[in-house]
């Protein structure tokens, strides 16, 4: 049996001009990953998996300082995929 997991998914826009906002919302990001370790990480340079609403929050509203963002719940669902005979299916 899986464990269905929640969990949000931050995505944020951040303009690559001024050069030192952008650099300053990501030193901003970095310091929140480390607040939060094991509760986010990245899968990309602009989406954040976080397994925590109050890291999430966090780092949507960071986003939102310098930039656009978005942020979605969801489902995180380990459950293995199976073939239409029966068999697990590999990825």
């Amino acid at each position: 049996m899986s464990e269905k997991k929640p969990m949000w998914l931050v995505d944020w826009v951040i303009p690559s001009k001024p050069a030192s906002e952008h650099r300053a919302f990501y030193r901003a990001l970095k310091k929140l990953r480390n607040k939060h370790g094991d509760k986010v990480r990245m899968e990309g340079r602009s989406v954040l998996v976080a397994y925590d609403e109050t890291a999430a929050k966090e780092i949507y509203n960071l986003a939102l300082k310098y930039g656009k963002a978005n942020k979605f719940w969801a489902i995180q669902d380990d459950t293995p995929k199976t073939k239409q005979n029966g068999e697990t299916a590999h990825e």
